[in-house]
């Protein structure tokens, strides 16, 4: 296995390297090469120097090519490129002879088995400028571009290598998010890798959701719920509520009454309508029009917005019951406070505050 880089990874430090985690890219001290076109050839690169054994040509041939494709001869053409890329004048890394073909992987640096090196056995004792290297190196999407689906012995190997990959980078991520808590700034981007890596992972997503409230970025936050929850149903999974509690409890949020926004009380209109009737109806006009002009996606908890929100219903009921409603200094009030508590029974979920 190739050894661990850590904080100091570059691929310049070793004479090759090879980088499966992301768009495949190899590099010979340091600089990049020209990769051969075919998918073929780069995916029998990947299976050599990420098995670390030695296949019969037989088996490689029934791997990644049909009868019709002359396996044989496909994979000596593919050998040959790859020996282009790989071997030095004093160093042969695709060893084969009549029978067998391996890859030397002795002193390559393969970006996948070093992440696994780390994850498996430095995890808890590598510095966190180490981890944040690692993460910035080692978590594009791994094996990208080198699916065959038609070849079902390659595409059960390649599935099994994404998973274990991405679960090692989740593991990586995990890990340097806890040891960043307090860091906020310094975590949001990989928190955000992390629910790129793993979208239906609730916890991760909440994580997320957390450091974007904690940044003063609420706006983004709500995004990321509404992605989350969405992504949620549409895999089928039950919420664990993790998505909800961490807009819900996230530190600093005052303690007044929840601040909804207008356009999830937009998709709860029906039910406003049919449980609400003249006055459920009147206070969502009410919030919408409330929300134009001010040019606000948010109706705050502030005294003033009550009362000015309830002085607009006190409006909305003189039209509605065709009569004069009689009112005191203490009715607006009242009323915007109503109107809160109407609209916060009708969206699903509890929203920061924003006094």
């Amino acid at each position: 296995m190739a050894g661990a880089r850590g904080a100091d990874y570059n691929p310049a430090m070793s004479a090759l390297a090879l980088n499966f985690l992301g768009d495949l890219a190899i590099f010979r001290d340091g600089q990049p090469l020209e990769l051969p076109p075919s998918r073929k050839t780069r995916a029998l690169l990947a299976y050599l120097a990420l098995t670390g054994r030695s296949f019969r040509r037989e088996h490689l041939c029934d791997l990644l090519w049909e009868v019709p494709d002359d396996p044989r001869g496909s994979l000596r053409w593919s050998l040959s490129k790859l020996r282009r890329l790989v071997d030095d004048d004093d160093r042969e890394r695709i060893v084969a002879d009549r029978l067998t073909v391996r890859f030397d992987a002795a002193d390559v640096a393969i970006d996948v088995l070093e992440l696994a090196d780390l994850v498996q056995h430095r995890l808890d004792t590598a510095a966190v400028e180490e981890l944040e290297a690692a993460a910035a190196a080692w978590c594009g999407t791994p094996l990208e571009g080198l699916e065959l689906p038609a070849f079902h012995d390659y595409s059960a190997w390649y599935m099994g290598q994404r998973e274990r990959a991405i679960a090692q980078q989740t593991r990586l991520l995990s890990v340097l998010l806890k040891r960043l808590a307090g860091e906020p700034e310094r975590a949001v981007q990989r928190a955000h890798t992390l629910v790129r890596i793993a979208p239906y992972d609730e916890q991760a997503r909440a994580e997320l959701i957390r450091l974007l409230v904690a940044l003063g970025r609420p706006d983004d936050a709500e995004r990321q719920y509404a992605l989350g929850s969405r992504l949620l149903k549409e895999a089928g999974a039950t919420p664990t509520g993790a998505l909800h509690r961490a807009l819900r409890d996230a530190p600093g949020q005052a303690a007044t009454p929840p601040v909804r926004r207008l356009a999830e009380t937009r998709c709860s209109s029906r039910r406003l309508r049919h449980d609400g009737g003249i006055v459920g109806n009147g206070i969502y006009a009410l919030g919408l029009n409330f929300m134009r002009r001010r040019k606000s996606s948010y109706i705050h908890g502030a005294e003033d917005d009550v009362r000015e929100l309830g002085a607009n219903l006190v409006q909305h009921l003189h039209g509605a019951v065709h009569r004069p409603v009689t009112s005191n200094r203490h009715l607006a009030p009242s009323l915007g406070r109503f109107a809160l508590a109407s609209l916060n029974a009708v969206v699903s979920r509890p929203m920061r505050y924003r006094p």
